[in-house]
C-alpha cells in the first residue's frame, strides 16, 4: 500500500538507486578482495623471504645441534620481527627441537607433529606452508652455504596487522559508499523531479483539463440534440395537423368542383326546358351559387391557416439550422480539444469529424424543407388567388342572375349561355384548385419525408454523442490515472478536478423517452402555438 502512494519519479528514483547500490557495493567488495589477496600475497612473500633468511642463517648451528647459537642468533630476528612473529621453532635433520619461541597470544600450532609428518615432504620441496585465518605458518629447511641440508625452521607469523587493515579498508569502503549513495539518490530525485516529473505533472493536469472540458462540451451536445429532437417532433406533428387540414380542403374542393358539374349539367338540360323550369333553375342556381361562396370563404379560411402553419414551420426550421450551427461549432471546439489531447484524442477527432458531417447534413435537410414550405407557400397563394377569382366570378354570376329576373322571357336564350360559361370558368377554376391542392398534398408528404430524414440524422447523432461521451469519459479516466502516478497522493492538484462520470443515460435512450413523452399530434396544436 504505501509502495502504491509513491509517485512514479520516487519510484524511479528507488529502483535506479537500488540498482546504483548493488553495483557499487558490489563493485567495493570485489575491490577490497582484490586488494586483500594482494596484500596478503605481498605479506606472505616477505614473510617467507625472511623465513628463507633466518633459516640460512642458523643453518650451520642447526648442523652442529648447538642451540646456544641458535638462540643468539635467532634472538635478533625475533627481537626485529617482533611484531609479526608469534611462533619460531628449529629442527635438527631427524626433527628433534633445538629452539623454540612464542609469543603470549599465540593459539596452540602442533608444529612438531606437522615436521615428523612432513619431514621426507620438507626434504624434497624445502618448503611446507599453512594459512589459517589469524597465521601463516611456514615449515622451511635450512642449507649450508655448499646446499647441505641442515636443518629446518618452522614460523608462524602473526595476521593482526592484515586483517586489521583489511577491517579498515572495508569500514572506509562502506563509509564511501553510503556517503556516495545519500548523495547519488538526492541528485537523482532532484534530477527526476525536475526533468521527468515536473514536466510531465503539467502535461498530465492539462491532459485532465483538456478531457474535463470536453466531457463538458460533449455533455452540452447531448442536450442540444435533445432539444432539436423535441423540436423535430413538433415539427411532425405540425406538419401531420397541416396535411389533414389540407387533406380536408382538398375533399372540399372535390365537393365543389362536382357540384359544378352538376350545375353545368343542369343548364344544359335547361336549354331544353327553359321556358317551364327557368323559374326553378334561376332558384336552385341562386342556392347553389350561395353554397358555392360559403365554400370558397371556407377554402380561403383554410389556406390562411396553412399560410401561418407555414411560418410556424420556418420558425422551427430557423430554431433547428441555429441548432445545427451550435452543434457545428460545439463539434469544431472538441476537434480543437482533441488536437490538444495529443496521441489519446485522435479517436475522439474522429468523431468530432463525424458530428460535424451530421451537422451539415441537417443544415442541408432544414433548406431542403424551408424551400419545400416556400413552393407550398407560393401554390397556396395561387390557389387563394383562384379562389378569390372564382368568388368574383360567382359574385358577378350571381348579379347576372338578378338581372335575369326582370328580362327573363326576353333573354332566356342569352342568360342561360352567360349561365353555362359561367359554369364552365367555374368548373376550370375549382380543377385548378383541385390539382393544386393534390400538389400542396404532394409537398407536404415531401416535408413529412425530410422531417423523418432529419430524424434519423438527430438518431446518428445521438449514436455519436453516445460514442463521444464515451471516449471522453475513457479520457478523463486515463488522465486521471496518469496524474496519480506523476502527483503524490499528499500533495494538493492545484486545480481541483471533478472525477469523470459516465452520462446517466445513452442519447438514444434520452431521445426515446423525449418522443414518448411528447402528447399526440392532436393534443399540440396549442402547444404549438405557444412555442410561437
Amino acid at each position: 500500500m504505501r509502495w502504491r502512494k509513491l509517485t512514479l519519479g520516487t519510484r524511479l528514483a528507488f529502483i535506479i538507486t537500488l540498482g546504483f547500490s548493488v553495483g557499487i557495493v558490489a563493485l567495493a567488495l570485489t575491490l577490497i578482495q582484490l586488494q586483500s589477496q594482494a596484500a596478503a600475497e605481498q605479506l606472505q612473500n616477505r614473510q617467507s623471504r625472511l623465513t628463507q633468511l633466518i633459516a640460512d642463517e642458523i643453518a650451520p648451528a642447526l648442523h652442529l645441534g648447538d642451540s646456544r647459537i641458535i638462540g643468539k642468533k635467532a634472538k635478533a630476528f625475533i627481537n626485529a620481527s617482533k611484531g609479526d612473529l608469534a611462533l619460531f621453532k628449529a629442527y635438527d635433520l631427524s626433527g628433534e627441537l633445538l629452539h623454540t619461541y612464542r609469543s603470549d597470544d599465540l593459539k596452540s600450532y602442533q608444529l612438531d607433529e606437522v615436521i615428523h609428518k612432513h619431514l621426507d615432504e620438507l626434504v624434497q620441496k624445502e618448503l611446507y606452508e599453512l594459512n589459517t585465518p589469524d597465521h601463516y605458518v611456514v615449515f622451511r629447511s635450512a642449507h649450508l652455504p655448499d646446499d647441505t641440508l641442515g636443518g629446518f625452521t618452522g614460523i608462524a607469523w602473526s595476521k593482526a596487522q592484515l586483517n586489521a587493515s583489511q577491517q579498515e579498508l572495508l569500514t572506509v569502503a562502506f563509509s564511501t559508499t553510503a556517503g556516495v549513495l545519500i548523495v547519488g539518490t538526492l541528485v537523482l530525485l532532484l534530477l527526476i523531479n525536475r526533468l521527468v516529473t515536473r514536466p510531465v505533472s503539467k502535461l498530465v493536469l492539462t491532459m485532465d483539463h483538456g478531457s474535463q472540458e470536453i466531457a463538458d462540451a460533449n455533455q452540452d451536445l447531448a442536450d442540444r440534440t435533445n432539444r432539436q429532437s423535441a423540436s423535430l417532433e413538433e415539427t411532425a406533428a405540425s406538419m401531420e395537423e397541416m396535411e389533414s387540414i389540407v387533406k380536408n380542403n382538398t375533399a372540399e374542393v372535390k365537393r365543389a368542383n362536382k357540384l359544378v358539374k352538376t350545375t353545368r349539367e343542369s343548364a344544359d338540360q335547361s336549354r331544353a326546358q327553359v321556358l317551364d323550369t327557368v323559374q326553378k333553375t334561376i332558384a336552385s342556381n341562386t342556392k347553389t351559387l350561395l353554397h358555392l361562396q360559403e365554400t370558397n370563404t371556407t377554402i380561403v379560411e383554410a389556406m390562411s391557416d396553412i399560410t401561418d402553419s407555414s411560418k410556424r414551420i420556418g420558425g422551427i426550421i430557423n430554431l433547428i439550422n441555429d441548432i445545427t450551427f451550435q452543434t457545428n461549432l460545439l463539434a469544431l471546439n472538441a476537434s480543437v480539444e482533441a488536437a490538444r489531447a495529443g496521441e489519446h484524442g485522435k479517436g475522439f477527432a474522429v468523431v468530432a469529424s463525424e458530428i460535424r458531417k451530421l451537422a451539415y447534413r441537417s443544415s442541408k435537410a432544414s433548406k431542403k424543407i424551408s424551400d419545400l414550405i416556400e413552393t407550398s407557400l407560393e401554390r397556396i397563394n395561387t390557389g387563394r388567388e383562384l379562389v378569390t377569382k372564382g368568388d368574383s366570378t360567382l359574385t358577378e354570376l350571381r348579379g347576372e342572375t338578378e338581372g335575369m329576373l326582370t328580362q327573363l322571357r326576353e333573354e332566356t336564350g342569352e342568360n342561360l349561355n352567360l349561365i353555362l360559361k359561367a359554369v364552365v370558368e367555374f368548373s376550370e377554376v375549382m380543377e385548378g384548385i383541385e390539382a393544386a391542392s393534390a400538389e400542396h398534398v404532394q409537398g407536404i408528404e415531401q416535408v413529412n419525408k425530410a422531417i423523418m430524414d432529419m430524424d434519423q440524422l438527430t438518431q446518428e447523432n445521438a449514436t455519436v454523442v453516445e460514442q463521444t461521451a464515451t471516449a471522453s469519459t475513457s479520457m478523463a479516466y486515463e488522465a486521471k490515472r496518469l496524474r496519480d502516478l506523476f502527483v503524490s497522493s499528499n500533495r494538493a492538484d492545484p486545480v481541483p478536478r471533478p472525477e469523470p462520470e459516465l452520462p446517466p443515460a445513452s442519447a438514444k435512450r434520452v431521445v426515446a423517452t423525449e418522443y414518448q413523452q411528447l402528447p399526440s399530434p392532436k393534443n399540440r396544436r396549442e402547444d404549438f402555438r405557444e412555442f410561437e
